[in-house]
């Protein structure tokens, strides 16, 4: 975990995962235990040692502006389910590379937001699902990550005079990065809908 971490040539070309497990229940309320994975469609590319040692400052934020302004950036969510005796409870834990991955949806970033710079000082994340079907585990870092997230939140709003009401960004939130209020777990073909974030982005996901 405290390893030297490669440095990604761009945010479109790393991987991401949730360190906490989420528990899904289908429509006959049976469940199973997993995390989220947020994974390149283009793949993974990393910069060497004299590459990353050329960077400068705030790189990559200013690269995944310009390319989101050129290009439409995909990534495909899976998740990783656990097996029985993974600990699901403990963030800390990782559950091995042989645990199956299924595909959860995907995701299209096409647009930046017309004040892209003053949006992220109003974004207040939730880590905790909010939606039918999605629960979180027994994992103990969900309350106090959402009670630190919310305080920070409304200290960012507070210092720039914002007068709008806390916008919850998250599973529970209407305006999200993966919109999850009328969706529910249930066997059968996939279905495919197009959601819509805030002026920054559009979402596809497929459900199964």
């Amino acid at each position: 975990m405290q390893a030297p971490k490669p440095i990604p040539t761009s945010f479109a070309r790393e991987s991401f995962f949730a360190v906490s497990a989420f528990k899904f229940t289908n429509a006959q309320d049976l469940h199973r235990f997993g995390r989220y994975r947020i994974l390149p469609i283009a793949g993974n590319e990393y910069l060497d040692d004299a590459g990353a040692a050329a960077m400068g400052t705030n790189v990559l934020m200013d690269e995944i502006q310009q390319r989101v302004g050129k290009n439409a950036v995909q990534f495909r969510v899976v998740v990783q389910l656990a097996e029985a005796g993974d600990m699901t409870d403990d963030a800390t834990v990782r559950w091995p590379e042989t645990r199956q991955q299924i595909p959860f949806g995907d995701i299209t970033l096409d647009s930046l937001a017309t004040n892209n710079a003053a949006e992220p000082q109003r974004i207040i994340f939730d880590p905790i699902p909010r939606v039918e079907g999605i629960d979180a585990s027994a994992d103990p870092l969900f309350e106090p990550r959402a009670n630190l997230y919310l305080m920070s939140g409304r200290r960012r709003r507070s210092a720039e005079k914002a007068e709008q009401p806390d916008t919850l960004v998250g599973l529970r939130s209407k305006e999200c990065l993966i919109r999850l209020e009328d969706i529910r777990i249930a066997s059968g073909p996939p279905t495919r809908m197009n959601v819509t974030h805030p002026p920054s982005t559009r979402v596809q996901r497929a459900v199964t």
